[in-house]
């Protein structure tokens, strides 16, 4: 095949209303077709160019040629959290939308199994399951009954600094009867092996309840497999519409970072002291852009009730933790916006200051989730696109060090594309797997995953339901519906 050159045309639009008309090539790069997918690798001249380390972005060699492969298929289940531990342990979470969509999910949080199948993590009773039980099907169209988990608590070793206040005494766990898992929107493991659960408590974004426990940061320890502590957050974090969507966490600093998708603001939460911080609420750097007009599955992303474009805000983060700066877009927008992690995670500095201190570093693509590698190179899921993008990370840094705002436009490279991805929501880096709760690292080098959610796809947008390709004999091959691939 013709190589096209490198660098020719954009992979997103501008905002507004779009027409995309996005060459075969797909941004620039050389491309190869794995399985329907258009892999892209950034840099890659037809001649010569570069190892596979530098031009994938990953932490180690990738082939070219692996492609797209789907980890798990869900069914009727809507996946939206990924998170991969250091020994190819996946996790997946399934918001409670069922008051939009009219399904209810088998569970809220789930570990991926070597055959595919999902068994509700850390257990029953945190997922409400203890009584009924959880059902979920398996990549085989199989269907499994979900076995109890240690119930203990792990203790954590308390040894870190807070940042906000010197504390007398630590905080306990904080695990109360009747605690379980509300409404989960998003999975992360740290650089520490720890899962992190951030449950909004907002089921089909009606508004934050407090049964349950309510909204709350959930840490559980892989080693036991149990809940190691509860961080609650009070209506002066968490207000009524608020819908909080991410969490990042600097390890070294011990912070966590969410952001709020519902009223727009970036929560900061002091690991240690289990204080949490809100700030940018008012900043319109966390806010949605309403001029613009997403094309999303070749339509526009509209609310099937009002007509008009939902005003989701600050969305997706990434954090470099190497260079201490926290990024994140608002979903129906596509600039992206960075500060100095340090500054937020301050015990000194007011939030006016805060304010001051985040920059515009440009226009990007309209983008769900978003990932940090360890080299600071930013992924986002694309949803214009059904692809995964990246942008290099010396460019933003440079952006954010001087203050000039860029189109990123032309920069952006697919690392994945598919129309397997319908709305691409939320990735993670890891090693091959799933290799379940005692398996160990396989060699494969790291793979991105990334769950496909169909948002677009769901009735209160407009949509008639997730679609989904069914092979010869009845199983689910290679899900147009809700799923989890790895690049």
């Amino acid at each position: 095949m013709n190589m096209p050159q490198q660098g020719r045309g954009p992979v997103c639009q501008s905002s507004g209303h779009r027409n995309l008309s996005v060459p075969s090539w797909l941004g620039g790069g050389p491309v190869l077709i794995a399985s329907g997918l258009v892999v892209a690798i950034a840099g890659l001249m037809s001649v010569g160019g570069c190892s596979n380390k530098v031009c994938t972005g990953f932490e180690a060699p990738a082939r070219p040629s692996d492609g797209l492969q789907q980890v798990a298929d869900f069914g009727t289940n809507q996946v939206t959290g990924v998170a991969v531990s250091s020994a190819g342990r996946v996790f997946v979470n399934f918001p409670d939308w069922s008051g939009l969509s009219g399904v209810k999910s088998a569970m809220a949080v789930g570990e991926v199994m070597p055959d595919g199948s999902v068994l509700p993590y850390p257990d029953l009773d945190w997922n409400g399951l203890a009584e009924s039980g959880g059902l979920m099907a398996a990549s085989s169209g199989d269907a499994f009954v979900a076995q109890p988990r240690n119930s203990g608590v792990a203790m954590r070793d308390e040894g870190s600094e807070s940042l906000f206040e010197d504390e007398l005494d630590r905080p306990e766990p904080g695990i109360l009867p009747g605690d379980r898992l509300v409404c989960v929107q998003s999975v992360y493991v740290d650089a520490r092996d720890r899962l992190w659960i951030l449950d909004t408590a907002s089921p089909s974004f009606a508004g934050v309840q407090y049964v349950g426990g309510g909204p709350k940061l959930v840490e559980v320890d892989l080693r036991t497999n149990s809940v190691a502590r509860v961080i609650r957050f009070d209506t002066n974090v968490a207000p009524f519409g608020a819908y909080l969507n991410d969490v990042r966490v600097d390890t070294a600093d011990e912070v966590a970072f969410i952001s709020d998708s519902g009223l727009g603001a970036i929560v900061v939460v002091d690991l240690v002291s289990q204080k949490s911080r809100r700030l940018l609420n008012q900043d319109p750097t966390t806010k949605a852009d309403p001029t613009l007009l997403p094309m999303i599955g070749g339509r526009p992303f509209l609310s099937a009730e009002t007509g008009k474009v939902p005003q989701i805000h600050s969305d997706g983060l990434a954090l470099d933790t190497k260079n201490k700066i926290l990024y994140w877009q608002s979903l129906t927008g596509d600039r992206l916006f960075g500060v100095d992690s340090r500054i937020l995670s301050s015990r000194t500095v007011p939030a006016w200051q805060v304010a001051n201190s985040v920059r515009e570093l440009g226009t990007t693509c309209v983008s769900d989730g978003m990932l940090c590698d360890s080299f600071g190179d930013i992924y986002f899921t694309s949803l214009e696109l059904n692809a995964v993008t990246r942008l290099q990370g010396g460019d933003a840094r440079r952006a954010l060090s001087s203050g000039n705002k860029q189109d990123w436009r032309n920069s952006l490279r697919i690392v994945g594309q598919s129309p397997r991805l319908g709305w691409p929501d939320s990735m993670s880096i890891g090693p091959v797997g799933p290799t379940g709760p005692q398996g160990t690292r396989q060699p494969g080098g790291e793979w991105l995953y990334v769950t496909t959610s169909q948002i677009h796809r769901m009735p209160a947008y407009g949509g008639s339901g997730a679609q989904r390709s069914e092979a010869s004999n009845g199983a689910a091959s290679d899900s147009m519906g809700y799923a989890l691939y790895r690049i």
